[in-house]
Formats: structure tokens, C-alpha cells, sequence
């Protein structure tokens, strides 16, 4: 069970506020294209989810809203999905989606420990093993993500676990490096689109649905 919470924090879309970009995409739809996504940006999405209490947290908690900001500025808004979430966002949105793993320094007697970072990749990438396919279908236009243009690992991020969390953990700074397969879906036109971010864990396969519904800026 273990493997498999950790499995879904990934399986989350994050809405990026942007000017559209399209060099190097795969076709998605009539517009949108699918590029490869950052190690940082998989960072900053478990860094800030691990720092939410669980009463606020639609991950690991019991939040509501599934619509996280995420980013200094707070422009990035991460749609939290275990089954169909929508989210509204300006034209100009980057969405980015994915699946990953992380190990961490606080996570003692688990297969999710370790300590340095060269461990922590060595473990993220190790936990990820039962993954044989990643996937985001855009409008009706799929991209296989399970291919090394889209794969990578974060750097060794520190975080801040609250007294709240759902680890069983006391409050304490601690460190994660996560492994996965990520995309951004970039040049999505105003109206609502369906992104449908699909992996293959043990022989099941999980689709988790996004409804984005793209707005005029203003």
C-alpha cells in the first residue's frame, strides 16, 4: 500500500501561468503541443505538497480544494486528481502532468529511506521499477511519456514537514529526491480540454482525468 500512495502524488496535474511555447512538442490537439517537463518542477511540486498540514492537504490529508498553487509567485496551480478534477485557468496555462516517486530522509525503516543524495536517486529510481507505462492523452491525442526524452529525477530537495502530516513523523526538516516521467502540455486554446494522464503499475492500469477549462486573459 505504501508503494502505491506514493505512486499517486504524481499522478497530479500543475497549471503553469506562462506565455505559450511550442518548439520541439509532440502534436496533442489542434494547438496544444507536449514537451518534456523539469526535474525541478517535479521538486517544487513535492515540496510544497509534503509542506501543506494534512487538514489542508487534498493529497495526504483531508483538504478540499484540489486546486494547490505551487512556485514563489504562486504561479503554478496543481490539479490534485484520484478520479476526474477540474481547474480554470487563463490562456497562456502550461499544464504539467506526470508520475513519479520520491525517497527521503525521514521515511526510517521504510524502502523509501535514504539518506544522500546519490541513495535517494538510487532509490527513487529503484521504487519505480513496477511502472512499465506513462502516458497523457490530450483532446483525444496520446503521448507515450515512458521514454528517456521524458524522464528524469529532482535534485535533492529540502523540505519542512509540519507537525500535521500523515507520515507518523515529528515535525523536522528533512530531504527528498524524487524519479518519474513528466510532460508539459503548452498552447492549450480558450475552452475545456480533457487531459487524461494514464500509467501501469503491476499490470493495472490507472487514468486520472483533467478538465481544464481555459479562459480569455482578465
Amino acid at each position: 500500500m505504501r508503494r502505491h500512495r506514493c505512486a499517486l502524488l504524481a499522478a497530479a496535474a500543475a497549471l503553469i501561468a506562462c506565455s505559450p511555447a511550442a518548439a520541439g512538442g509532440s502534436p496533442a490537439s489542434d494547438r496544444a503541443v507536449v514537451t518534456p517537463s523539469s526535474g525541478h518542477a517535479m521538486a517544487e511540486w513535492h515540496k510544497t505538497l509534503l509542506e501543506m498540514p494534512a487538514a489542508v492537504n487534498p493529497l495526504w490529508g483531508t483538504g478540499e480544494d484540489p486546486c494547490v498553487e505551487l512556485g514563489p509567485r504562486g504561479n503554478l496551480l496543481s490539479a490534485i486528481s484520484f478520479g476526474e478534477v477540474t481547474c480554470t485557468a487563463e490562456l497562456g496555462t502550461v499544464l504539467t502532468t506526470g508520475w513519479s516517486h520520491f525517497c527521503s530522509s525521514f521515511e526510517e525503516g521504510t524502502e523509501f529511506h535514504a539518506i544522500g543524495r546519490q541513495e535517494q536517486r538510487a532509490c527513487a529510481r529503484d521504487v519505480s521499477r513496477a511502472e512499465t507505462a506513462v502516458s497523457v492523452t490530450v483532446d483525444g491525442h496520446t503521448v507515450d511519456l515512458f521514454t528517456p526524452r521524458f524522464t528524469s529525477f529532482s535534485p535533492q530537495t529540502s523540505v519542512r514537514l509540519p507537525a500535521d502530516n500523515v507520515f507518523g513523523v515529528p515535525e523536522q526538516t528533512a530531504t527528498v529526491t524524487a524519479y518519474g516521467w513528466r510532460a508539459n502540455v503548452r498552447n492549450l486554446g480558450v475552452g475545456r480540454h480533457l487531459i487524461t494522464t494514464t500509467v501501469v503499475v503491476d499490470g493495472d492500469t490507472y487514468p486520472f482525468d483533467h478538465v481544464i477549462d481555459i479562459t480569455p486573459p482578465g
